[in-house]
């Protein structure tokens, strides 16, 4: 009976008159005829692809980065300063739990995004001292990585430069060393240490060079002026400076 059904609704296809088609041709009026529904999805095929196209390509290419440096400062309250190639702040990190807390504090309390390096600084260390993070004359290590070596040493001379330049008000340390070091650190010198500034895990492990019989353990205890004391008193290289321009 299904086989009978189907071969009348052939038959109908073929042969039944469009009725439709003719009353136009009748009022002579052109005829209506529907594209196949292959040849509609064909004309909407160029209309999908420019958007398509640039879904793919947003997806496909390659992320945009930013060759960031990092300025490294440790006056017991240790943070990571990263910048880009103009020394324009893309990051604050602490390096202790100090550091941490500090940069909460500064994330919360200043506009330190996109800041320049050179301005920032002034804010850094008013706030430092305000919110108790430094104490009076406490020396502060500095120190710099970036992809090249010159990059580094201009960047950290500059940071330098500035502290040293900076209104009395913004300039509660005392005197400034910078890294004789390498800075960059074996993977595992966090876990060797314990969280803290690159800076003083090089000055650590300088000083336990110079005298075995000192730990890792007793020396990270101790506070920047104190490691820096046995250092000197082992004669392990350090550089000061001036944490104020004569």
């Amino acid at each position: 009976m299904k086989k009978f059904e189907k071969k009348i609704e052939n038959w109908a296809q073929k042969s039944v008159p469009d009725v439709f088609e003719k009353v136009l041709e009748q009022k002579g009026m052109p005829a209506v005829h529907k594209a196949p529904h292959s040849r509609r999805l064909g004309r909407l095929v160029p209309l999908l692809i420019v958007p398509i196209i640039a879904v793919l390509a947003l997806l496909l290419s390659p992320a945009e980065t930013i060759e960031a440096s990092s300025v490294y400062l440790d006056f017991d309250t240790a943070i990571e300063i990263q910048v880009d190639a103009d020394n324009r702040i893309v990051e604050l990190r602490g390096d202790n739990d100090s550091g941490l807390a500090f940069v909460d504090v500064l994330k919360a309390n200043s506009n330190w995004e996109n800041a320049e390096l050179d301005t920032y600084l002034q804010v850094l260390f008013e706030t430092a001292h305000a919110q108790g993070f430094i104490a009076a004359n406490t020396p502060v290590l500095v120190g710099a990585m970036a992809e090249t070596m010159s990059r580094r040493d201009t960047l950290q001379s500059s940071v330098i430069d500035r502290m040293q330049n900076l209104p009395a008000q913004a300039r509660p340390f005392g005197d400034i060393y910078d890294s004789q070091y390498e800075t960059t650190l074996p993977e595992d010198s966090q876990e060797t240490h314990g969280r803290m500034s690159m800076m003083r895990i090089a000055l650590i492990e300088k000083i336990e060079q110079a005298d075995a019989s000192l730990t890792s353990s007793e020396l990270s205890s101790l506070s920047v002026s104190e490691l820096i004391a046995v250092a000197q008193s082992l004669g392990v290289e350090l550089s000061p400076r001036p944490g104020m321009r004569p």
